[in-house]
């Protein structure tokens, strides 16, 4: 089997020892793993090969990379970091010059993947009903006027900035919002606030624009895909059984035609390529509605991996060698995941994993 060099993006990221794990342990192929993030005490330099520092996303950072990549023969880059990928994915024929692929969809198909309001609009546009009741708001005027057509304050709806990730940028809205007992019940973030404490956060600065749309009461799922140019080579979805602050903590792959066929439908439409996350849920009424793309590795990846299904290892053989090996019949469907904390502890003599 092939000897294989990959840069990973985020080496501090939550899911950075998944990745780890659905190649190094999962893999008849020989891997050096590198990593790279903005901070010098990333987790991820107690178990890969190396880690470097590298600037924020910016042309530095690309050029840094670029250097890392040379210097350690990298054939092979994952992105894990939202605020990198449309960076990569500008630069990708620079990557490609030097023998380098980088696992990112083209330029026009991230921008509106990464931008959940264009999303939302592209799967209306192209008759994909997933989506419920969205508005884009540019004013706070637009604000309150898309609250009241959402059925405010007797419903509740949400408003998020359309291109940010994990939990920034986002509230529930809810007309019976008690802050006394959100602040005795509840940890310090859950999500749910006033309208009126909304509009006094955003009165008196520049208004960033909204994505205002229905608030989903429903489970919510997250679904892990192996794309090739608008062809959905595997599709994984699982639902998220405990979250916190975002992050999933139990979840359970399930066999759902429906989430499939959206995906298939939204890949297709969008042209995506390489490792693509979605995000649903279920309204009132049962029925799955559209939240939003991660473009990139999620968080809880492994998942799939460990369902036999190992998209992250599949997106590297595909990209190389122009085969993936998965087959979506071969999914073990109900397999449940449990995430704990765990930890490095080091000193000057030796580390130790917890």
């Amino acid at each position: 089997m092939a000897n294989i060099n990959v840069l990973i993006t985020g080496a501090g990221a939550p899911g950075i020892m998944g990745t780890f794990f659905s190649l190094r342990n999962q893999s008849n192929h020989t891997f050096r793993i590198i990593g790279t993030d903005i901070d010098s005490e990333a987790v991820g330099k107690f178990f890969l090969d190396q880690t470097y520092v590298v600037p924020k996303p910016s042309q530095e950072f690309i050029d840094r990379v670029l250097e890392i990549c040379k210097q350690e023969e990298v054939q092979v880059i994952l992105p894990q970091v939202t605020k990198e990928l449309e960076w990569f994915s500008k630069n990708k024929e620079i990557f490609k010059a030097n023998g380098i692929a980088v696992l990112v969809s083209d330029f026009q198909a991230l921008s509106i993947a990464n931008n959940k309001h264009s999303l939302l609009s592209c799967c209306t546009d192209n008759g994909i009903e997933c989506t419920g009741k969205y508005y884009l708001a540019e004013s706070l005027d637009d604000l309150r006027s898309a609250a009241e057509a959402l059925g405010y304050p007797s419903k509740p709806f949400v408003a998020k900035i359309p291109n940010s990730s994990g939990m920034r940028g986002l509230r529930i809205i809810k007309g019976n919002y008690d802050e006394y007992d959100d602040f005795i019940n509840n940890k310090p973030f859950d999500g749910v606030i006033s309208l009126e404490k909304l509009v006094k956060i955003l009165e008196n600065k520049p208004f960033t624009e909204l994505l205002v749309s229905e608030y989903f009461p429903g489970e919510e799922y997250s679904i892990d895909i192996l794309a090739d140019k608008g062809r959905l080579d595997i599709c994984v979805p699982r639902s998220r059984d405990a979250i916190r602050t975002g992050i999933t903590f139990g979840s359970t792959t399930v066999n759902d035609e429906s989430l499939i066929h959206y995906c298939r439908e939204i890949v297709q439409a969008l042209r995506l390529d390489h490792i693509v996350g979605f995000q649903f849920k279920r309204d009132a009424g049962g029925e799955f509605k559209l939240l939003e793309c991660n473009p990139r590795i999620q968080g809880t990846m492994v998942h799939s991996t460990l369902s036999n299904a190992n998209i992250i290892l599949g997106a590297v053989q595909l990209a190389l060698f122009g085969k993936s090996g998965l087959d979506q019949k071969k999914i073990l469907w109900g397999t449940k995941l449990k995430r704990y904390w765990g930890a490095f502890v080091s000193n000057d003599n030796e580390t130790e994993k917890v």
